[in-house]
């Protein structure tokens, strides 16, 4: 989704969903204006450049988080903050729970087939950082299938089905920050986050948050119905997203022309490649 935070309006601020408390470590992505309010009309207490260590405290809206720094409490663009926020998974097969990502570390013991997981880290395509009954603790990424952020089940959704219903929509028309079908059109993370819904996945609502959820995919092993995120011509940060379908492509929707197919081996969407992460 692009990031354009001059067009929020104070209307829009208010129609928005309750806050979500999350207590994460994050950092700034960009240049962002640390504020007194979740406004653009509030005061700057300063200007964080990129890089900035962070506490997220609480998800105000989509367009804001409740963040704190040193003993200050204030307000940023959640466009500008990457951090963490805790997803559920559900293990596939017997694994081994360890006390670091390594296979050399201790076993705290094995997790059964079926046991429901909190995902609090990808530390990398490898290892996830999880917790169960109370304990922290890493097991292997090839033993975990992801439910998203709000706790749903991927239950019996394929890449194919999901790719399928997207293509329904192919020539939908495009407008950022749109919901559909209250609106009759999509942005980049709506159309996302409609499709993998409609399977019984539940994905955050921004591109940010998309690409924080599942598991880290290399450019090399992409498979259909992976997400795949992008930088804009507006930011060199995490802007768009879509989802990978095989031979090169994705299905996605931006600018002229709304839901569509796309390369992202030549042209644009190959110079702004960012990640992906399957959720699959």
């Amino acid at each position: 989704m692009l990031k354009r935070l001059g067009i929020i309006t104070l209307a829009s601020v208010m129609l928005l969903t309750p806050a979500a408390a999350i207590a994460s470590t994050g950092e700034t992505n960009h240049s962002v204006h640390f504020r007194s309010s979740p406004s653009v009309d509030s005061h700057i207490y300063q200007t964080f450049p990129s890089g900035k260590s962070v506490t997220v405290l609480e998800e105000v809206n989509r367009w804001w988080v409740k963040a704190k720094v040193g003993s200050r409490t204030g307000y940023l663009s959640a466009n500008y903050v990457d951090y963490s926020t805790s997803s559920t998974g559900v293990i596939t097969k017997g694994v081994n729970f360890r006390s670091a990502p390594s296979t050399s570390s201790h076993v705290y013991r094995l997790l059964h087939s079926g046991t429901e997981v909190h995902v609090l880290d990808t530390v990398n395509s490898y290892w996830v950082k999880i917790s169960v009954g109370g304990q922290t603790g890493y097991i292997s990424t090839d033993y975990i299938r992801y439910s998203g952020t709000s706790g749903g089940s991927s239950g019996n959704a394929t890449s194919s089905s999901i790719i399928n219903y997207g293509e329904r929509f192919l020539g939908t028309p495009y407008l950022f920050g749109a919901e559909y079908p209250n609106t009759g059109k999509f942005d980049c993370s709506s159309f996302m986050q409609y499709i993998f819904d409609h399977q019984g996945i539940d994905l955050p609502r921004t591109s940010i948050k998309q690409s924080k959820v599942g598991s880290y995919v290399s450019r090399s092993n992409l498979r259909a119905g992976d997400l795949v995120f992008f930088s804009t011509s507006y930011t060199s940060s995490i802007g768009h997203v879509g989802i990978y379908v095989g031979n090169g492509r994705m299905l996605h929707t931006y600018g002229a022309g709304g839901v569509k197919y796309s390369t992202i081996e030549s042209g644009f969407w190959d110079r702004h490649y960012k990640t992906a992460r399957r959720v699959l």
